[in-house]
């Protein structure tokens, strides 16, 4: 099954990554709450991991976990030689399932797309290159960096019609207990004295 009925700006897109809208499928990752909820049909998922990318609560939002008076923090990536994301990728077949990720993630979240190679956990499984979404700071949602405390107030007091921003955080940190030591074990923070 082909993925014909792409939006043009999608297939732009995939066309810049040079990833071809066909054959039948795209792998997308997720390391926030497509983790837990992604909100679209996929034929597979996979737990792993990419390279080159951390985890941090930089982008703001203000309709899912905030508001425009109080925007709440959601996870984006940045760029680290060194760094290492757990989550999930996605295999899609629905043009349906592509054109909504890109409504939530980029018409409503403020994200951009990147194409990156993803590992899987289990090691016999060969990596395979994946879409992930991304926020940047030219984005209107874009907090950046904050001292832990400030980060933490914001959570706190942020909320959106999904519901309160700390659940968000809670939701993250179940979805990485729940997987094993390995992903359990990826660093929340930069270390002391730097801003998360």
């Amino acid at each position: 099954m082909g993925l014909s009925g792409l939006s043009a700006e999608f297939v732009d897109c995939l066309s810049s990554h040079e990833l071809s809208p066909e054959p039948a499928r795209v792998w997308v990752f997720g390391y926030g709450s497509l983790c837990w909820r992604p909100g679209f049909p996929y034929s597979e998922r996979r737990i792993g991991h990419v390279e080159g990318y951390m985890r941090r609560f930089w982008q703001g939002s203000v309709t899912h976990r905030g508001t425009r008076d109080k925007p709440g923090r959601v996870a984006t990536l940045v760029e680290r030689t060194q760094g290492v994301t757990w989550g999930c990728a996605f295999c899609i077949t629905d043009p349906a399932a592509i054109n909504y990720l890109h409504s939530r993630e980029v018409s409503l979240g403020g994200y951009e797309t990147r194409v990156t190679r993803f590992q899987p956990r289990d090691g016999r499984q060969r990596a395979f290159p994946v879409m992930l979404y991304l926020a940047t700071d030219d984005n209107p949602q874009w907090l950046g960096p904050a001292p832990l405390a400030q980060l933490a107030e914001q959570v706190a007091g942020a909320r959106g019609w999904k519901g309160p921003n700390a659940d968000y955080v809670l939701q993250l940190v179940r979805f990485m207990k729940r997987r094993d030591g390995s992903i359990a074990a990826e660093p929340a923070a930069e270390p002391p004295g730097r801003r998360c």
